[in-house]
């Protein structure tokens, strides 16, 4: 099991600022939307944020995610849109489909 801290860590303190030379605006806005999305899995899990792995995140808990983003949340289509770029962006080593995730949310994910 790979754990998600660890790796959200190096992708917010390493890889961002210094492979991409993403601003810390940028940073800022990934480690929100990551902290976002760790206390709904916990809760969803019923677990702690600190001991989720990066198996514990597939399709449907993704969408249910970003269907929790815009009716609890209230966010907007954009603020949403900007949520699922930032999840994919530093998932892209991770096992989701994110075309089944498109699919199922209605949105468009431009694949590279």
């Amino acid at each position: 099991m790979t754990n998600l801290a660890f790796q959200l860590s190096i992708f917010l303190r390493e890889y961002l600022p210094n492979e991409r030379r993403a601003s810390q605006h940028t940073i800022d806005a990934y480690a929100s939307t990551f902290q976002l999305l760790a206390t709904f899995a916990a809760d969803l899990l019923s677990t702690r944020p600190s001991k989720l792995t990066i198996e514990n995140f597939d399709v449907t808990l993704i969408v249910n995610f970003l269907n929790h983003l815009e009716t609890v949340r209230g966010n907007s289509p954009r603020t949403r849109n900007a949520r699922i770029a930032a999840i994919k962006h530093s998932s892209a080593s991770w096992s989701i489909d994110w075309y089944r995730v498109s699919i199922s949310h209605g949105v468009f994910i431009q694949y590279q």
